[in-house]
């Protein structure tokens, strides 16, 4: 059987015994997904244990919280679910519809900084808000949340100018009605499905200011191939049931399509070097 042991925000623990139950179906946090059958096999007696959901961050962490004890290298994909990108918003009364005129407006001479609102110190966005400063050298103040909530609720009343979140769940609507503004998503091309939003890494000043929330099953690496393998299989062909991709496309979410263990692998890597590369360059030092 197969359970969630201990739920955190964004971030759950699953601990998996055996496959018996292989009808059974594990919902997550209200999303109704399914994450299929065999998703938690015990083989040769191994109690494999699977960290997920918005995984990123067990990249991001090590990097910019001193508390942190492990390191991103300890860990390995088993299989990625879903991404979403990172987007720029702004106060609805902010006075600049475009980043050309955030750019200019944060470079004011004499101008007071742009309050820029993060969902916590040390997190993806704080880490991704300092690279916007640095390379548009924007003035910027760092005014971090205890998570998502709060900081849209100030944001929508004007209590802060900036903020850079993920573009899924509730923000798509938010700036639909008008709510809050969005100036540009962390791609280096348009999305087809937000075509009018632009991409910041298109901008000249933003070369390279590509920035998305994955979610995944993540495993030790010292957790068996044959285990890592039989998770990642029963990953994609829960991914295939219609149902569960529409619940988390219905989110802004987009799915991951199937990816072997070892080129999952290499994509885990890479990130890991591109963003200790991030935080070394714009020197941020943990917190």
């Amino acid at each position: 059987a197969a359970g969630i042991m201990q739920p955190l925000p964004n971030i759950f623990i699953l601990r998996a015994f055996d496959e018996r139950e292989q009808g059974k179906a594990l919902s997550l946090f209200g999303f109704g997904v399914v994450l299929a059958p065999a998703i938690g096999p015990s083989v040769g007696g191994v109690l494999v244990e699977l960290f997920g959901w918005r995984s990123i961050f067990f990249v991001v962490v090590p990097l910019t919280l001193a508390a942190v004890k492990y390191k991103a290298e300890d860990l390995k994909i088993a299989a990625q679910i879903v991404k979403a990108p990172l987007v720029l918003l702004a106060r609805k009364d902010l006075p600049a519809n475009t980043l050309d005129e955030l750019i200019a407006l944060g470079n004011r001479a004499g101008g007071k900084p742009l309050s820029m609102a993060n969902a916590g110190t040390g997190s993806l966005f704080h880490l991704a808000a300092e690279k916007f400063g640095q390379q548009t050298g924007a003035k910027l103040l760092h005014v971090p949340y205890k998570g998502a909530a709060p900081m849209l609720a100030d944001l929508m009343g004007s209590q802060v100018d900036l903020a850079i979140t993920v573009f899924a769940g509730s923000i798509p609507a938010m700036v639909g009605e008008g709510k809050i503004k969005a100036l540009g998503l962390a791609t280096r091309t348009p999305l087809a499905k937000f075509p009018q939003l632009p991409a910041l890494a298109a901008h000249p000043k933003l070369a390279g200011f590509e920035f998305d929330s994955w979610a995944s099953i993540v495993v030790p690496r010292s957790t068996p191939e044959a285990v890592t393998s039989r998770i990642n299989k029963a990953v994609y062909e829960a991914l295939q049931n219609a149902d569960t991709r529409a619940a988390f496309e219905a989110t802004g979410n987009i799915v991951v399509g199937p990816s072997a263990v070892d080129e999952l692998d290499r994509t885990y890597r890479d990130e890991v070097a591109r963003y200790q590369a991030i935080a070394k360059s714009i020197h941020f030092e943990p917190q």
